[in-house]
């Protein structure tokens, strides 16, 4: 289907959303602090939110801290003179298409404190990292005839249902 680009952008939040809750379910460093609309979720015990722009433009909507961002900020950085705000940066092309992932510690005022540049070439998708490919079979060879008809194919169709190999 066609998606608007405003779909398309709720598909992609949901999709990512649904990827992160999955895989809480199974890594024990991951959690999620906020499942609804402000969706928030916890590497260890660090607050993190991801938005769509560029690392070093983030909004005003990407520094508002939600209320578990703010308790959970004063417990993590209690030696830190100025806490961060840890936000993935999803940047797209002129299609809506992922161009760069950067992982930014933004500061109180929205200035970059620490980054780090994901290397696309080495990123695996999580639902691809979450399949479990089972072993393979060795299936016996077919056996290959000219079709028959009459007798033949009541006793043909008898044998395939005793018969595992076919």
């Amino acid at each position: 289907p066609e998606y608007t680009p405003w779909g398309a952008g709720c598909l992609a939040y949901d999709r990512t959303r649904w990827a992160i809750v999955q895989q809480a379910k199974i890594e024990p460093w991951l959690s999620i602090v906020d499942g609804g609309m402000g969706f928030i979720f916890a590497i260890g015990e660090v607050p993190v939110r991801f938005y769509r722009g560029e690392p070093d433009e983030p909004t005003e909507r990407t520094l508002a801290r939600r209320y578990p961002e703010l308790q959970q900020l004063s417990l993590a950085f209690l030696e830190e003179a100025e806490p961060l705000l840890w936000r993935f940066a999803v940047e797209t092309d002129i299609d809506g298409k992922v161009a760069a992932i950067s992982f930014v510690g933004l500061n109180l005022s929205g200035d970059v404190s620490s980054r780090w540049e994901f290397d696309r070439s080495k990123v695996v998708p999580i639902s691809t990292a979450l399949k479990k490919i089972s072993e393979g079979k060795v299936l016996p060879q077919p056996s290959i005839g000219p079709k028959t008809t009459g007798k033949d194919d009541d006793v043909s169709s008898e044998k395939a249902k005793t018969d595992p190999t076919r």
